[in-house]
């Protein structure tokens, strides 16, 4: 990992983060993965302006989880679209 930080700074961080509190750590993770993702989502979007929030999802998905946990989600993410389609066209029925 590429590290630019002269070690007496690193040492004063890693000082900083240890006595933060852990909600303040939880906010500062938060922040960055929505940043993470926000990054994502544009270069998605730079390489398929057309691409759609459920393509994009699904990429997202597919590059941050592990096969396993992959399948498992797109495979309820399907079952519950499926369920949400059928309680349409009962409403629409109805």
């Amino acid at each position: 990992m590429l590290n630019d930080t002269l070690p007496e700074a690193q040492r004063v961080l890693s000082q900083v983060y240890r006595q933060m509190p852990a909600a303040q750590k939880a906010v500062i993770v938060d922040d960055l993965h929505e940043v993470t993702r926000r990054l994502f989502e544009a270069g998605v979007k730079a390489r398929d302006p057309e691409a759609s929030d459920e393509k994009i999802l699904d990429q997202y998905m597919r590059q941050t989880l592990s096969r396993e946990l992959y399948e498992a989600a797109r495979s309820h993410r399907d079952g519950f679209r499926q369920r949400l389609e059928r309680t349409a066209e009962s409403a629409h029925g109805a």
